[in-house]
């Protein structure tokens, strides 16, 4: 009687596709806060921005760094 010999499962696609998927989470989530922040901060006027201290030039990287915080 002759042993039939499979080859290991390799869960390595499976794994590197689990982490795409966890990767474009995190990308959509940071990108929301993104936008969040962006259009909160739009809304402001240029004295309540003044008195959060951040100047209206300054919204866009205030944006990018709350999303990076997260």
């Amino acid at each position: 009687m002759a042993t039939v010999m499979t080859a290991p499962r390799s869960f390595a696609l499976w794994d590197r596709a689990n982490a795409m998927v966890a990767e474009w989470k995190e990308t959509r989530l940071r990108r929301a806060v993104y936008n969040r922040t962006l259009q909160e901060l739009s809304l402001l006027n240029d004295r309540d921005l003044a008195d959060i201290g951040i100047s209206r030039y300054d919204i866009g990287a205030v944006s990018l760094q709350a999303a990076q915080l997260r």
